[in-house]
């Protein structure tokens, strides 16, 4: 839920999950000088502090891709002002049918197109050589 009062630039955002806490920062970044989250329990006390945090973009829908790609730019921008650290240590999904590999085809076709850089397909001999 959010209250707000707009000749203030003041508002409260009820609930201190991921979603709370990223409509609180939003209103920051677009001119809100007073912002109050309010939780009953502590920060990230559900379902936000029990997710493992992998941001990955390897979907085969285009706006699950994009949505994901817009994500990591912003975890990226927390990460350069100190908010947070980030680990990255890669995502790897097997295709288990012929399907399966051309669809991951064509997602990294869709994931270049939103800039991501290193996502590829790799056969049996590349997964050997990444992780030996």
């Amino acid at each position: 839920m959010l209250l707000a009062d707009q000749a203030r630039q003041r508002a409260e955002v009820v609930g201190a999950g991921a979603l709370g806490l990223a409509t609180a920062w939003h209103l920051t970044r677009r001119g809100a000088t007073d912002v109050t989250v309010l939780e009953r329990g502590q920060v990230a006390g559900a379902s936000s502090g029990l997710s493992v945090g992998i941001i990955e973009t390897q979907y085969l829908d285009p706006l699950a891709i994009e949505i994901r790609v817009v994500s990591m730019a912003a975890f990226g921008e927390l990460e350069r002002s100190g908010a947070i650290a980030i680990t990255r240590n890669g995502y790897l999904r097997l295709a288990h049918r012929e399907a399966d590999l051309e669809a991951f085809h064509r997602s990294v076709e869709i994931q270049r197109s939103f800039g991501v850089a290193d996502a590829g397909v790799v056969d049996r001999d590349g997964l050997r050589a990444l992780v030996p």
